[in-house]
């Protein structure tokens, strides 16, 4: 009887995995399928940062109307001011416009920049802006 003994194991690994279902019965999946997915995000994502490149661009363009507008009203009153207060008034006006070119310059570089240069002009463009807009609000106010 003992030589039956392996026989029988072998024969019920044999016959024990025939009536069980696949480990592994995962779902067809066609890469077409995959590939056009992921060509939807892709598009997707090109759109959202073509959307925020645009708006910013946008905003942009406000804000250098506004400071335009602002930095020709500081030229007038400096040019009807006298003394130290006209040359103070020429030197910051002088400063704005040296803010302003650096601005126009990254405005520029932005139209063709991507991903992190892109990001990199985006707070450099920012950061000009912001100078400039308390510069101005500065010397407005009289400080």
């Amino acid at each position: 009887m003992k030589p039956l003994y392996p026989a029988l194991f072998l024969a019920t690994f044999a016959l024990g995995g025939c009536d069980k279902k696949k480990e592994l019965d995962l779902p067809r999946v066609d890469f077409g399928d995959v590939s056009k997915e992921a060509a939807e995000w892709m598009d997707a994502f090109a759109s959202k940062a073509a959307k925020e490149r645009s708006a910013l661009m946008a905003q942009a363009g406000r804000d250098r109307a506004e400071l335009n507008a602002r930095i020709r009203t500081l030229k007038k009153e400096a040019v009807q001011t006298t003394g130290n207060a006209r040359a103070e008034l020429e030197t910051q006006v002088t400063r704005l416009e040296q803010e302003q070119r650096r601005a126009d310059r990254t405005l520029l570089e932005m139209r063709t920049a991507l991903g992190e240069k892109w990001i990199a002009l985006k707070a450099e463009l920012n950061e000009s802006i912001g100078r400039m807009k308390g510069t101005l609000d500065a010397v407005q106010s009289g400080a």
